[in-house]
C-alpha cells in the first residue's frame, strides 16, 4: 500500500522531470498524509500540467454524505471497482510525483518506519487516478488515489503491497493512452530499482514535516547514522 510519502523537490525539478510548461509553486514536503492537498501530474487538453488535489478519492457521482474516500486503488481491479470505474473509463489517470514513500516493519519493539526511493535518486512517478466532485454551489473538489500492486523486492520484506511506479518511457501512455493500453502497463513487473533505509519514528505523526524525517537511522539504536 502507500499511506505516506515525501516530495523533497522544488517546482523547477518537477517541471523538468515531467516536461511541464509551467513551473508549479511546490514547497518540499517530507510527510504527505491522506486527507492533505498534494501535487499530481495529469493531462489537460494537449498539455501536461501539475495540479494540487486532495489525497482521498471522491467520485464525481458521490452524494454529499459520501464518507468512503480511499487513498489507494488496487491495480488488479481498478477497471471493475465501482468507485473507480467511471473515472477509469474517462481516462482520469495521473502521476503522483514523490522523492520516496514510507513503509513500516512490524518488530517486537513496535512498527519501525522505512523510507523507500529510486536507487538512482530520481523522482518517482506513482500511478494514480483522480476525479472531480462538485457541491451544491458547483464548487469543484478534486481528489486522487494512488494505485498499488503486489510488492516486489525490496518492499516485499515490509508489506505485501507497494505503489505502481511508472518508468519514464511509460508515462506518456499512462497519461494519454486509451484505458485498454493503460491497463496493460499495470500487469508489468516493476521496472524502477529501489533502495530503502530506516528512518525516525517521528514520521508516524503526520504533524511532523521536516527534512530530518528522511535521514537514515541506525537499525540497532534508532539513532541517526
Amino acid at each position: 500500500m502507500c499511506g505516506r510519502y515525501f516530495l523533497a523537490a522544488d517546482g523547477e525539478t518537477i517541471a523538468r522531470r515531467f516536461a511541464l510548461r509551467a513551473v508549479p509553486e511546490v514547497a518540499p514536503r517530507y510527510n504527505v498524509a491522506p486527507g492533505q492537498r498534494a501535487w499530481i501530474i495529469r493531462r489537460e487538453g494537449e498539455e501536461v500540467v501539475a495540479t494540487p488535489m486532495t489525497w482521498g478519492f471522491l467520485p464525481h457521482w458521490a452524494k454529499p454524505d459520501f464518507r468512503h474516500r480511499p487513498i489507494n486503488a488496487r491495480a488488479e481491479t481498478i477497471a471493475q471497482k465501482p468507485i473507480f470505474r467511471d473515472a477509469w473509463r474517462r481516462a482520469r489517470r495521473c502521476l503522483v510525483p514523490a522523492s520516496g514513500f514510507y513503509e513500516w516493519e512490524q518488530t517486537l519493539a513496535g512498527k519501525m518506519p522505512w523510507a523507500i526511493a529510486a536507487a538512482d535518486g530520481e523522482l518517482l512517478a506513482m500511478a494514480g487516478i483522480w476525479d472531480e466532485w462538485r457541491d451544491a454551489e458547483a464548487k469543484s473538489h478534486s481528489s486522487f488515489a494512488i494505485l498499488t500492486r503486489p510488492a516486489e523486492p525490496p518492499v516485499d520484506r515490509l508489506h505485501e503491497r507497494m505503489p505502481v511506479l511508472m518508468p519514464l518511457h511509460h508515462q506518456a501512455l499512462w497519461l494519454s493512452g486509451p484505458p485498454a493500453a493503460a491497463e496493460t502497463l499495470l500487469a508489468l513487473p516493476n521496472e524502477v530499482p529501489l533502495r530503502m533505509w530506516r528512518v525516525s519514528r517521528r514520521v508516524n505523526d503526520a504533524h511532523h514535516d521536516e527534512a530530518s524525517l528522511i535521514e537514515p537511522m541506525s537499525a540497532s539504536t534508532g539513532a541517526p547514522d
